[in-house]
């Protein structure tokens, strides 16, 4: 009668060291992968960054990206060869509502960007006109692209 109590208490102290033992194994890999995206993304990041300026045309080139890792945030910074007070409101409003579509798209229909989705990566995007006074910003949360 004795063995048999003190062989379920065995098997349930058995049970409760293989329940730790899976969720910290669980939890290892888990940060191993987050690890591994997160300096996926730095890589990535610095490979850009060493690219720059990137001139996409009609004027517009990309000249800056920074990497905020406390707010799990990547800014660009765009330059357009244009006069922020030669553009209407309707022409800002246009353009940011096609830019951030069109970049929104491109997020969503990359596979590259896993790495971007394990960190949980936000993007904002700044446009500046030639004298470096801002157009527009606009920002994609993780939530828009996953």
């Amino acid at each position: 009668m004795k063995i048999k109590k003190i062989f379920k208490y065995v098997i349930g102290i058995l049970l409760i060291y293989m329940a730790i033992y899976t969720c910290n194994r669980l939890i290892q890999q888990n940060n191993e992968k987050y690890f591994v995206a997160l300096r996926d993304v730095e890589q990535t990041v610095e490979i850009m960054q060493n690219k720059l300026p990137i001139d996409y045309g009609n004027g517009v080139s990309l000249n800056q990206i920074e990497y905020l890792k406390k707010g799990n945030l990547i800014i660009y910074y765009y330059k357009a060869m244009v006069d922020v007070d030669d553009l209407t409101q309707r022409d800002i409003e246009t353009s940011k509502k096609e830019k951030k579509q069109a970049l929104l798209n491109m997020m969503k229909n990359n596979p590259q960007n896993k790495s971007f989705i394990e960190v949980g990566i936000n993007f904002e995007s700044v446009f500046l006109d030639r004298n470096d006074e801002e157009i527009y910003r606009f920002r994609i949360n993780i939530d828009e692209y996953k």
